[in-house]
C-alpha cells in the first residue's frame, strides 16, 4: 500500500463568526516564512520588519502565530495590524503568547476590527532568532467558554476498541486540552493523509503546539486531524474520531484525518529546520496499520490515486 501525502498545513477559513465545520480546512489564510524570506521579502521599517499582505477575503479579525526559535526562549516581539483594501484600518497590535514549551510558542492578536486581510510586523533585531516561523489572519470560529478543570482536562472519549492494539498515544498520554467539539459525525467514507509542515522531532511537543495553534489562532474545537503519525513510528489520538474533523475544507464529513508530523515535500522543507524530508519506515508502517484497520471497520477502499 502506498500512502500519498497531500500539501496541506495548518489552517484555513470561513467567512461568519459562527462556522460550519464541514468547511473548515487548514492550509488557506496563512503564510509559511523561512528566515531568508524575512531577509529577503519584508520590508524595513525602522527598527521592524514588516510582512507583505496576507489576503483574507472572507475577513480577519485576529492573527495566529505558530513560531520555533533556534534556541530555548520566549516568544520574539511582534505586532500584527488589520487591512482593508490594502490600506491599514487600525493600529498595531503586539501579539501575545497563548502557548509556549521550550523553543515553540502560539501567539495571538486580536486587531480590533474585521479586514480583508492583515500585515505582521517582527523587532529587527529579534528576526535571526526565528527557526520557523507561520501565520494566520482569520475570522476565528466561536467557542464556548471552558471551566479551568475543563481546560487543563483531556478528553474523556475511549478510543475505539478495535484500535487498542495498535499502540495508539492516547490525548491524556501527550496532553492535551480538552475539546470543544460537539458535532457528531460517526459514519465514515474516506480518508485524507496529510503532513502538518512543522518539525518532526518530538512528537508529543509538536501534538500540543499543533493542537494549540489550531485552537488559539482559529478558535476551532480541537486539533484539525483525528489522528497523527510520528516519526517515532507511534500513532497519536487528534479529534475525537466520532467528531468531524477540519483538515479538507467543504470535505470533512465521513472524511478521516490523518497528518504524518513533519515536513515532507521534495523541496521547500529544510532539513536542519524540520527533520528528514521524508517519512520513515517506522512512520509508514505504523501509518498503514492504522489505515488498514480504519478501512476494515468502516469499509473503506483502499487505492493507490
Amino acid at each position: 500500500m502506498m500512502l500519498a501525502l497531500t500539501g496541506c498545513t495548518l489552517v484555513g477559513c470561513t467567512g461568519q463568526l459562527s462556522v460550519d465545520e464541514e468547511e473548515l480546512g487548514h492550509d488557506s489564510h496563512e503564510m509559511l516564512v523561512t528566515p531568508a524570506e524575512l531577509t529577503d521579502g519584508w520590508s524595513r521599517d525602522g527598527d521592524w520588519l514588516v510582512s507583505p499582505a496576507l489576503d483574507a477575503p472572507d475577513g480577519a479579525s485576529r492573527v495566529g502565530v505558530f513560531v520555533g526559535l533556534v534556541e530555548e526562549g520566549a516568544l520574539p516581539t511582534l505586532e500584527a495590524r488589520p487591512l482593508l483594501g490594502g490600506e491599514p484600518v487600525g493600529d498595531w497590535v503586539a501579539v501575545d503568547a497563548t502557548w509556549s514549551e521550550v523553543d515553540h510558542h502560539v501567539g495571538v492578536a486580536e486587531l480590533g476590527t474585521i479586514g480583508d486581510g492583515a500585515e505582521l510586523r517582527i523587532a529587527a533585531s529579534e528576526s535571526e532568532r526565528l527557526a520557523l516561523f507561520r501565520w494566520s489572519a482569520v475570522i476565528p470560529e466561536e467557542a464556548l467558554p471552558m471551566s479551568v478543570d475543563e481546560e487543563l482536562g483531556a478528553s474523556q472519549e475511549a478510543l475505539r476498541r478495535e484500535l487498542s492494539g495498535l499502540g495508539i498515544v492516547t490525548r491524556s498520554a501527550w496532553g492535551a486540552r480538552a475539546t470543544r467539539c460537539t458535532s457528531r459525525n460517526s459514519s465514515k467514507a474516506r480518508m485524507a493523509i496529510h503532513h502538518t509542515v512543522t518539525p518532526s522531532s518530538n512528537p508529543a511537543r509538536q501534538m500540543r503546539g499543533i493542537q494549540r495553534y489550531h485552537m488559539d489562532s482559529r478558535g476551532w474545537c480541537d486539533v484539525g486531524y483525528h489522528f497523527l503519525v510520528g516519526q517515532d513510528g507511534k500513532v497519536y489520538e487528534g479529534r475525537p474520531l466520532h467528531l468531524i474533523g477540519a483538515h479538507v475544507g467543504g470535505h470533512n464529513t465521513g472524511n478521516i484525518g490523518i497528518s504524518f508530523i513533519g515536513c515532507f515535500h521534495r523541496s521547500g522543507c529544510n532539513t536542519s529546520t524540520y527533520g528528514p524530508n521524508r517519512p520513515n519506515d517506522a512512520s509508514i508502517r505504523a501509518a498503514g496499520r492504522l489505515v488498514g484497520e480504519l478501512s476494515r471497520l468502516y469499509g473503506i477502499t483502499i487505492n493507490t490515486s
